[in-house]
């Protein structure tokens, strides 16, 4: 009987608790792998030909402000996790 309770309790801290673990870990490790400042201007100049006006990061979202030669201004915001392009305004 005690063995018994003893596996339930140790099954229980198993699951319980190596879950969250993996998951924090797994954050720990996005954030080594958030996409540069760099890495943004390069993606956005892939979208848009022009000059950089400016880069800001909100959480989670790079903006980069470029300016066309024909005078018209983009806005191209980059996921700062998987470097995906989410808009172009």
């Amino acid at each position: 009987m005690k063995r018994s309770n003893l596996l339930i309790k140790w099954l229980l801290i198993v699951v319980l608790v190596l879950p969250t673990s993996f998951a924090q870990a797994q954050n720990a490790d996005n954030a080594k792998h958030e996409v540069s400042r760099d890495r943004a201007v390069t993606i956005a100049r892939s979208v848009v030909d022009g000059r950089v006006l400016s880069v800001q990061k909100s959480p989670g979202v790079w903006m980069v402000k470029m300016l066309t030669e024909q005078g018209a201004v983009h806005i191209v915001s980059i996921d700062a996790a998987t470097a995906e392009v989410l808009s172009t305004r």
